[in-house]
């Protein structure tokens, strides 16, 4: 059941860090890893390159909040993409 709320939550938001899913859901992001993992072996969703940091020049992001998962463009009517400016959307 986690899987289906786990997508559907990244389908709703399009787009969210480790540092939100794991917040929302309450759970270690250590339990999340593998059931992402699995969306992202299906091809639901997908996790973004990492970029190290939000694009600002202090470089103290967490990499909970640069570790970004996206539903994929199979799974939105919406094109997506990983950009410095949508992962500062995503920390906004």
């Amino acid at each position: 059941m986690i899987l289906l709320e786990l997508k559907k939550y990244i389908t709703e938001h399009r787009r969210a860090s480790m540092w939100q899913i794991s917040k929302f859901f309450n759970m270690d992001p250590d339990s999340l890893r593998p059931m992402l993992q699995l969306c992202v072996r299906k091809g639901q969703i997908r996790l973004c390159p990492k970029l190290g940091s939000c694009g600002s020049r202090c470089s103290r992001c967490s990499s909970l909040m640069t570790e970004i998962y996206e539903v994929t463009a199979a799974e939105s009517a919406i094109p997506v993409g990983c950009s410095i400016e949508s992962l500062k959307q995503t920390m906004a």
